[in-house]
């Protein structure tokens, strides 16, 4: 068994990781991702291998430039920590874990999202879980805009994936309470994987909306444009009468319109290394989680 890094660059050790990843995370993948040349140097997995060159075990991270508070913060997010069932109980993840960290730089926020089964195991690293809040808007004045501009992106349309790239790329951030500056690569890996049938072109103003449908409740994944305001101008062109709740999956504070904050159910699984220099409610972007 040993310890491996520069999946990307090596061709067998890459083929390893993506036969890995759906075998221990169900659904995910990163083949098309890399493919689509959106893997960027910032997310550097790890991974434990065998003497055939299978991965038993990964970890990964990716360095961002976040925003707290209005503070631009160097930050490590500890990603894909899984193993596969036969192999788990033998320490990978701990090892892996520790050698993501110590690429951590002193000044750097550290953070993750977890699950249900780990609120014991990241506290021995110096983590502890954060509370944060989910942001409701209701629509009491709601009208018929008549637009007829809105159009689904499809992403297999080369077209449509290099105009949501360049946007996602371009795009201002949507929060500065608790957000990120440069998470083109995570936002096109959850468009690709997580909310591909989601996304929708305003096409008078060029912004996209990630957005699902729940009844009379819209949840709005995230808004790219490069001016947030923009959402509080065209949110009858983007919204139905019948659409009473929208549900924010980011703290939409410069979006311009009004909101309430309310808690999670069930919680969120986010764990924070020290100090999270923050005040206020907050709930970090969804499609810049890794």
């Amino acid at each position: 068994m040993r310890l491996v890094c520069g999946i990307r660059e090596d061709a067998a050790l890459r083929e390893a990781f993506f036969d890995f990843v759906p075998a221990v995370f169900e659904g995910l993948s990163f083949r098309e991702w890399y493919e689509r040349g959106c893997w960027p140097d910032s997310y550097r997995p790890k991974a434990i291998v065998d003497d055939a060159g299978s991965v038993l075990a990964t970890a990964a991270s990716s360095r961002l430039r976040v925003l707290v508070d209005g503070r631009v913060q160097s930050a490590l997010q500890v990603a894909t920590v899984g193993t596969r069932p036969e192999f788990r109980g033998r320490g990978f993840s701990r090892r892996l874990l520790e050698s993501v960290l110590a690429e951590a730089r002193p000044d750097d926020l550290v953070f993750l999202y977890g699950n249900d089964t780990v609120h014991e195991f990241y506290p021995r690293f110096g983590f502890r879980r954060v509370v944060e809040k989910e942001f409701v808007r209701y629509r009491t004045d709601r009208r018929d805009s008549g637009c007829n501009a809105l159009r689904n992106l499809r992403l297999a349309d080369g077209n449509d994936f290099e105009t949501l790239r360049s946007l996602a790329h371009r795009r201002a951030p949507v929060t500065e309470r608790f957000g990120v500056l440069d998470y083109a690569p995570i936002l096109l890996w959850h468009a690709l994987y997580v909310v591909p049938t989601a996304l929708v072109l305003h096409q008078p103003s060029g912004s996209i909306i990630a957005m699902s449908r729940e009844g009379d409740r819209a949840i709005v994944h995230d808004f790219l444009s490069g001016d947030p305001g923009t959402f509080a101008r065209i949110e009858d062109d983007l919204f139905p009468p019948e659409v009473r709740e929208l549900v924010f999956e980011f703290t939409p504070e410069k979006l311009g319109v009004e909101y309430e904050a309310r808690s999670l159910h069930p919680p969120s699984d986010l764990y924070v290394r020290g100090t999270l220099p923050l005040s206020g409610d907050f709930q970090f972007p969804a499609l810049a989680r890794t």
